[in-house]
């Protein structure tokens, strides 16, 4: 009878044990299948990317990606989402996560990136500038297009950036249809600027201005480090497209700038027929003459201010008069904030490396120009690769035209990165 008992309880234990053996190769598989992806499979989906050569088939052909938040169990503000703070990290992005954190500590410099989208893939792209940029110690705000940017998706990006009280969605009543070319754009940059200006929450010293499909070439503090002279001299960064220190004045060069004098030329129909559709136009019939009969400057539209140049600019005074100048013109966004403080001599900062694109012009070699204007800049992919890793190496800040989730985005971090 004892050796039955016995018996039965080597058999418990062998059943027990078979448990356990089952138990711990589920958990084995289970761990596996959700472990971060290979770099095979990584450079699989990117293989997998089918990128159309127009935004109106975007959607349909690319697939698309949630964007989780970071699981970040410190008592820090969550960061926002962003492919490259998933819960799945991998080389080099975890190291950007504790680059980013320290960058945060070291700064005194608090930057205001004010972002204007437009479409669901700018809104993408944005996104994942925000993922790769943010800290506590700046502020963030987003003008989403009235028109092109659909309802549903604003309620989502609102509900995903809900927690972050440093980040602030311009409300649906003040968006507006920010045309190329209108002067709606202008007024939603100037909406973003005084959206900034009365923002509490922090405190910042110095405003950029970004297109949504925009993406940072450099880390959080190499920006910061770059941006450090226009806060010091309290300077702003009018140009980009043009020289960075002597800006042009409007002399009629060409139809375009000949349009942007807004003086006998807004009786002119070749002006007329450079009009944007979407804008206002031209008042063919109207003479106007500037602020004090100042001259008219002229610029790229992604501009850099410190913080006094800024409430310079929004002054009533100053403001007020220039935008009813401008407000029958053709691309006032190149020209405003250009004409306001260069005719005050501002400090201007030299030959500061904001914002680099490629013109069409000039051939675009990923994707298809959106407009056949050669003015128009390229969409970067990975065929530009060599014209940015150069841009990157000469110090620039900022690049664009990119796509959402393009695999060049990649290449770029990685690049950035890839001595941490």
């Amino acid at each position: 009878m004892a050796g039955s008992v016995a018996g039965r309880r080597r058999q418990r234990v062998a059943v027990l044990l078979l448990a356990l053996f089952v138990l711990a190769a589920w958990f084995a598989i289970t761990r596996n299948s959700i472990s971060t992806p290979t770099s095979t499979q990584t450079s699989q989906y990117q293989k997998n990317y089918n990128r159309p050569h127009t935004q109106q088939h975007m959607h349909e052909q690319m697939p698309r990606q949630k964007h989780p938040i970071d699981n970040d169990e410190s008592d820090q503000q969550p960061r926002p989402p962003s492919r490259f703070f998933t819960a799945y990290t991998i080389s080099p992005y975890d190291k950007f996560h504790r680059h980013n954190n320290i960058s945060i500590i070291n700064s005194n410099i608090s930057i205001a990136y004010a972002f204007l989208v437009h479409s669901q893939d700018s809104i993408d792209s944005l996104q994942e500038s925000i993922g790769l940029l943010y800290s506590e110690n700046d502020a963030f705000f987003i003008h989403a297009d009235r028109t092109t940017t659909p309802k549903k998706t604003l309620e989502t990006l609102s509900k995903s950036y809900a927690r972050f009280t440093n980040i602030r969605i311009l409300n649906a009543s003040v968006s507006l249809t920010s045309s190329w070319g209108s002067i709606d754009l202008l007024r939603a940059e100037i909406a973003l600027l005084r959206e900034a200006l009365s923002f509490d929450v922090v405190k910042w010293d110095v405003f950029l201005l970004l297109d949504g499909a925009a993406f940072p070439m450099q880390r959080p503090q190499r920006i910061r480090n770059a941006l450090d002279p226009v806060v010091v001299g309290k300077q702003a960064v009018l140009a980009g497209a043009f020289d960075a220190r002597g800006l042009p004045q409007v002399t009629g060069r060409n139809v375009l700038e000949h349009c942007t004098e807004t003086f006998e030329s807004r009786k002119s129909k070749s002006c007329v027929s450079h009009a944007w559709k979407g804008g206002k136009g031209f008042n063919r019939a109207k003479k106007a003459k500037t602020p004090g009969n100042q001259p008219v400057y002229k610029g790229s539209q992604w501009v850099v201010l410190s913080r006094p140049a800024a409430e310079f600019s929004m002054r009533d005074d100053i403001a007020l008069p220039w935008l009813k100048f401008f407000s029958g013109s053709f691309a006032p966004d190149e020209m405003f904030f250009q004409s306001i403080l260069a005719n005050v001599h501002w400090s201007l900062a030299d030959d500061f490396k904001y914002m680099v694109k490629i013109h069409s012009n000039k051939g675009c070699e990923s994707y298809e120009p959106v407009r056949k204007l050669g003015f128009s800049p390229c969409t970067l992919g990975l065929a530009d690769w060599k014209d940015i890793r150069k841009a990157q190496d000469d110090g620039f800040l900022f690049a664009r035209k990119f796509y959402g989730r393009d695999p060049v985005k990649d290449k770029i971090v990685e690049h950035t990165y890839k001595n941490l």
